[in-house]
């Protein structure tokens, strides 16, 4: 049940993920849960999130200073990936389709 856990440093390592605290991060159509993140859980190298998207929904253009690795568990859609992400000038997006059981990545400072 949920009245388990494992503490280390005061920091509880297994975790019940309905339990986790969810944002839309100021998108009704998107639910966001940091299952492992520096703030809520002292992590200093990664994060971990579990996002789910309405159909039809997207995130504004942006970028992450670190790699980032995306599992699709169901559903489809599409990801885009400036060309030229590095110079003062973007290029023009490529689109990538996505689907149940695809996974991808994004190097560091690509814009998306």
């Amino acid at each position: 049940g949920s009245d388990f856990f494992v503490y280390v440093v005061g920091i509880s390592i297994v975790r019940n993920i309905s339990e986790l605290p969810q944002s839309d991060h100021g998108n009704e159509r998107l639910s966001h849960m940091t299952v492992a993140g520096s703030i809520l859980h002292g992590m200093k190298e990664v994060e971990v999130w579990l996002q789910t998207f309405a159909p039809g929904s997207r995130t504004p253009i942006h970028r992450h200073s670190c790699e980032v690795v995306f599992i699709v568990l169901k559903g489809s859609g599409a990801f885009f990936l400036a060309s030229s992400s590095h110079g003062p000038n973007l290029g023009k997006p490529q689109e990538f389709p996505i689907f149940s059981n695809s996974t991808f990545h994004i190097p560091v400072n690509d814009v998306h």
